[in-house]
């Protein structure tokens, strides 16, 4: 997602930009320079602005399936694991 499809690159070679890419794209091409983004970046920049939306939704699942795995382990009495212990909820 962030990063892109690294297996789908190394088998079918050039793949759609990844969210990471995009902003790579424009971040190295503006660095040195003085002039006006090109359409090329700016379209770049609304592709990303979109895509880190699924982004943020995905991460926000994953965060609320991990408190509900750790509600479970506190429920069924699961010793402490590192990042998990007491009053950190």
């Amino acid at each position: 997602m962030i990063n892109g499809d690294g297996l789908r690159a190394s088998y079918e070679g050039a793949v759609p930009l990844s969210v990471k890419g995009r902003i790579d794209l424009i971040s190295m091409a503006l660095w040195s320079t003085t002039a006006a983004p090109t359409g090329t970046f700016e379209r770049a920049y609304s592709e990303a602005a979109e895509a880190i939306d699924g982004v943020l939704m995905a991460l926000q699942a994953i965060q609320e399936s991990v408190q509900a795995l750790e509600t479970a382990l506190d429920a069924a009495g699961a010793p402490y694991t590192p990042g998990r212990g007491p009053g950190r909820n």
